[in-house]
């Protein structure tokens, strides 16, 4: 298993898809979240990556998962590249029941899946794993989308 990142489902109402229709893929962005009331990510948080991605069901594979691979150059010359598995947190509610998706509804033609989440890097960026000029990618089945860590970014 790799590392992993808490992913955190947002409202899809609250970030309007900006695709036309039948268009899908996969976007993501650093930002810093205390400018934006609609990511409730913690005080100290001065970096988050908001994504969404819009596909069609049928052509994503089916033990695809959301990955973010962190890639770099430390100063010392050594290379970085860190795989990260996306998984949302476990519920606080202890009365939850889990439902398994009807088998039958799996790849059906025409079915459309989106999200919109925020993942917090700051504890990459406490630990320094996450420096200026590294590469996030952020990858679901076959489509990805790529950001390089400005230094701006990382300032408190």
């Amino acid at each position: 298993m790799h590392p992993y990142l808490l992913l955190h489902l947002l409202d899809v109402t609250d970030f309007p898809d900006e695709r036309e229709p039948g268009e899908y893929g996969l976007d993501m962005a650093l930002i810093d979240p205390r400018n934006d009331s609609r990511i409730p990510a913690p005080e100290d948080s001065t970096v988050v990556l908001l994504a969404s991605y819009k596909v069609l069901d049928e052509t994503v594979p089916k033990d695809a998962s959301l990955r973010l691979q962190l890639t770099g150059k430390r100063p010392d010359g050594k290379d970085l590249n860190i795989l990260y598995d996306l998984i949302e947190p476990a519920p606080e509610d202890d009365n939850i029941a889990f439902l398994e998706p009807d088998p039958a509804l799996d790849g059906l033609p025409g079915v459309v899946d989106s999200s919109v989440f925020w993942v917090d890097l700051q504890p990459l960026v406490l630990d320094k794993t996450l420096q200026a000029a590294d590469r996030l990618t952020l990858s679901y089945g076959n489509l990805s989308d790529s950001v390089t860590v400005m230094a701006s970014m990382l300032a408190p």
